[in-house]
């Protein structure tokens, strides 16, 4: 996090060891916190666990409703992998 302190004109991307929840409540009065996720649909999720030697289970299916419901609650932007890095991309233009 003290990474995050250094002085710059472009966003920083971070992704806190902690809830998104206790993140914010912890932290936004020293940044200004954008939240943004990433949603890809079950059929990636089972692809790229499948591909690291994973299996999807039901866990997986809660990690993903999880997200969902965060970027609903804090969310500024979201979409798939690739629709993301394209967003992220051109704030920092």
């Amino acid at each position: 996090i003290d990474l995050l302190n250094v002085p710059s004109d472009k966003p920083r991307i971070y992704d806190p060891p902690i809830k998104i929840s206790t993140f914010i409540r912890r932290h936004s009065d020293l940044f200004d916190i954008r939240p943004v996720f990433i949603i890809e649909d079950e059929g990636i999720i089972r692809k790229r666990l499948e591909q690291r030697g994973g299996i999807f289970t039901d866990a997986a299916k809660k990690r993903m409703a999880a997200i969902e419901s965060r970027n609903k609650k804090y969310g500024i932007f979201s979409g798939t992998s690739d629709q993301v890095l394209a967003y992220l991309s051109s704030l920092a233009d």
